[in-house]
């Protein structure tokens, strides 16, 4: 029995430590959104004064209106996971471009809740994001196309004239595009 007991103490011991490798993580940047994990020896380091300048392309939504759009949260993973990494989060800039159906997502609650019936769950995210530097816009060619008020745009979001000049603009200026 005593080494029964051994066994299973062991057992659960072993099993916690290889079951908290797995645990992800809340933060540093942005809070309750964007988890991540560490990944311990990863075969590509990451120097800490790395600067990242990236344009997010955003023109997919989710197929349940009440949850947040992945893309949006990848905004927030990717400031998490970097910073956790040792990145400096001033070295990170991050920019998203909003077009096609995911034009409903940079719009206000009331707007939102006319079209889907439900309130919109990007809009705390877009204003954690904002607060840290994130960058939004929405194609105005989307907006007119998909006759998206104006009046009703998030104010944390700027109209372009189109998705294809933003994008092209930034990277222009030396940002990576990512397409979501």
């Amino acid at each position: 029995m005593k080494y029964f007991f051994l066994f299973i103490t062991g057992f659960l011991f072993f099993h916690s430590t290889i079951a908290q490798d797995n645990l992800s993580h809340d933060g540093p940047v942005i809070f309750d959104y964007g988890y991540t994990w560490d990944i311990s020896d990863p075969g590509l380091i990451i120097d800490s004064n790395q600067v990242f300048n990236i344009v997010f392309d955003v023109y997919s939504i989710p197929d349940d209106a009440s949850q947040v759009n992945p893309a949006i949260n990848t905004l927030a993973r990717f400031l998490n996971m970097h910073v956790r990494a040792g990145v400096k989060k001033e070295n990170i800039s991050l920019v998203a471009v909003f077009h096609n159906t995911a034009g409903i997502n940079i719009m206000d609650n009331e707007y939102y809740q006319s079209k889907k019936g439900v309130d919109n769950p990007n809009i705390e995210l877009i204003q954690k994001l904002e607060a840290e530097g994130v960058k939004f816009y929405l194609c105005g060619q989307t907006m007119n196309a998909r006759k998206l008020d104006r009046e009703h745009i998030l104010t944390e979001v700027k109209v372009a004239l189109s998705a294809m000049t933003a994008i092209t603009k930034y990277v222009s200026e030396g940002y990576t595009l990512i397409k979501f």
